[in-house]
């Protein structure tokens, strides 16, 4: 199985070029912790019916060594949705460790390191859960302060002092900065004096910001924002939990050096704070959209949060070029639901997708674009404006209407236009891998012979032939044309390390999730789709689908087949 499987790997992809591409959160900490005895603490999880259940030994018979390299180096800060997707599964999983061999201490080092990880993440609904399955008598400071800090990042600063004052951890010094935010929202100001000066006589690197940020917001330094900001860049490039909260009450915004590398959490909190500036609202949005946090909807109200003089509105289409990209969009956007005329609007619509497309954001574009306008009853439309609608309708699911846009705009004399033929079997490929729905063969032998004769499209072409490689039996016709295929392509070559791949494929064989979503996170880390190789989205694709990760193999082909 692993020899064909890397026969397959061989044909589609060796001559190949290197192209291819929260919830309502309980507020009450009060947890009624269940008498239920487990093993291992990291072993505990939440149930989610979306999650494979077969992750559930993803850790079994790991060393714990493995085990928390593997925790530690989850990318939580990739914009990956499909990395999002897989940290999540792995952190909720209820783990069957085995026979394994793990000291109290080890355990309970990895259990911060899992609790760390849904934290970052802004999974603060699930912490409560895990955590209400501990013993009742279980106490660990650095999980407590997890849970301050979700108070803090909420907004929820009463909750999250009465949890403070129930714990008798106020000679921390971490501890100690949240004593002080206490004192300063109960206006208690002589006793948050008292415990900044005792922070002052510790005289630790990097407690100054939060020292004058806290005599600022108590009236007892007066220096400006601009001022506070500068002059302590360097100390701030990274905002925790205190320092946001601070700056929040402070009345200061973080800027974009603050958070281009932020976490979900970091986001999540400064999205809904109101000391943020409408810009940084946006690229926070942007960011938590992308990452799949928050819903397309709201990316509608966030653009309209910036305000801009009619005379911009009005000649949008000149003036976004000036504007950062994403007050490019805010204004594309608001210029779009302004515009009565329908041909204008559209204009309006190709420059704010064409804009969206950089920073991965099509499709939650289109999804505030879909109704707009009347896209069958546009007149005289070229090529790339009828590829553009059939875009936004596949993007967002609306299959039927693209159907019907095709039969008014894509046919000729009864038959479809060679043109389109790609955009149709795509469609044809997506309905049949999210639906069930027949797929006949004989629309990829066409569109073969149809590239064959024109070698168009390379990309869009080789992405095609992965996938269906993955879901069709291709008979040896099909191999013929795709081999000639290859052979056309541009001399580039991917560098391949044939033993990796067999491992991978032996690792696949035997069900090891464990060393397949080290490999995925290995090639997805801190890339886009867009920057992966043949071999590598083979690899990916093959792992989502023989290990059962339906939904990421469907938006993985989907993304590759738009």
């Amino acid at each position: 199985m692993i020899i064909k499987s890397f026969l397959m790997l061989l044909i589609l992809i060796l001559p190949a070029s290197n192209y291819s591409q929260e919830s309502t959160i309980n507020n009450n900490y009060n947890f009624k912790l269940s008498d239920i005895k487990y093993e291992k603490l990291v072993s505990l999880g939440v149930e989610d019916s979306e999650v494979n259940s077969n992750l559930s030994n993803i850790f079994l018979n790991q060393s714990y060594d493995s085990i928390k390299e593997f925790l530690s180096s989850l990318p939580v800060t990739s914009s990956n949705h499909l990395v999002q997707r897989l940290i999540y599964k792995i952190l909720i999983s209820q783990y069957n460790l085995g026979d394994d061999q793990l000291t109290d201490e080890e355990d309970q080092t990895l259990f911060e390191i899992k609790i760390s990880k849904l934290f970052d993440t802004a999974r603060f609904v699930e912490i409560d859960k895990i955590y209400s399955k501990t013993p009742p008598e279980y106490e660990n400071d650095r999980i407590n302060l997890k849970k301050i800090e979700a108070f803090f990042l909420r907004n929820e600063y009463r909750n999250g002092c009465e949890f403070l004052q129930k714990r008798d951890s106020k000679k921390s010094h971490i501890f100690g900065k949240f004593n002080i935010i206490c004192n300063i929202i109960n206006e208690d100001f002589e006793r948050a004096r008292f415990n900044i000066s005792l922070l002052k006589e510790k005289n630790i690197p990097g407690d100054n910001i939060f020292i004058d940020l806290c005599y600022n917001i108590m009236g007892d330094l007066n220096i400006s924002k601009s001022k506070l900001k500068s002059e302590n860049l360097e100390q701030i490039s990274t905002l925790n939990p205190i320092l946001l909260s601070s700056l929040q009450i402070a009345e200061i915004s973080p800027n974009f050096e603050h958070i281009k590398n932020a976490t979900s959490s970091t986001l999540t909190f400064i999205l809904s704070s109101p000391s943020s500036t409408s810009e940084i609202k946006l690229y926070t949005a942007e960011k938590l959209i992308v990452q799949k946090r928050i819903k397309d909807e709201m990316l509608a109200e966030i653009y309209q949060l910036t305000s801009f003089e009619q005379e911009e509105i009005n000649n949008a289409l000149k003036e976004y070029k000036t504007q950062s990209p994403v007050r490019a969009r805010s204004l594309l956007y608001q210029a779009i639901i302004n515009e009565d005329n329908r041909d204008l609007k559209f204009q309006l619509i190709k420059a704010l997708l064409k804009q969206s497309k950089t920073d991965k954001l099509f499709a939650s574009i289109s999804y505030l674009v879909k109704d707009s306008i009347s896209y069958e009853n546009l007149k005289n439309l070229s090529f790339e404006d009828k590829n553009l609608i059939l875009d936004i309708f596949i993007s967002v699911n609306e299959y039927e209407k693209m159907e019907e846009f095709l039969t008014l705009h894509c046919f000729e004399n009864g038959e479809l236009n060679k043109k389109f033929l790609l955009k149709v079997v795509s469609l044809n490929l997506i309905k049949h891998i999210e639906k069930g729905v027949y797929f006949d063969v004989t629309e990829l032998k066409n569109l073969f012979d149809e590239f064959l004769l024109n070698q168009k499209d390379l990309i869009q072409i080789k992405n095609i032939i992965l996938i269906s490689s993955l879901i069709i039996d291709l008979d040896e016709v099909l191999i013929n044309k795709i081999t000639k295929i290859n052979r056309i392509s541009r001399p580039e070559e991917i560098e391949i390390n044939a033993s990796n791949i067999v491992a991978n494929l032996n690792f696949l064989e035997k069900k090891k999730y464990f060393n397949n979503l080290y490999a995925i996170f290995g090639i997805l880390e801190n890339k886009n789709i867009d920057e992966l190789n043949s071999v590598q989205l083979y690899l990916i694709l093959k792992i989502f689908k023989d290990l059962e990760f339906e939904e990421e193999f469907k938006i993985l082909a989907k993304k590759l087949l738009l």
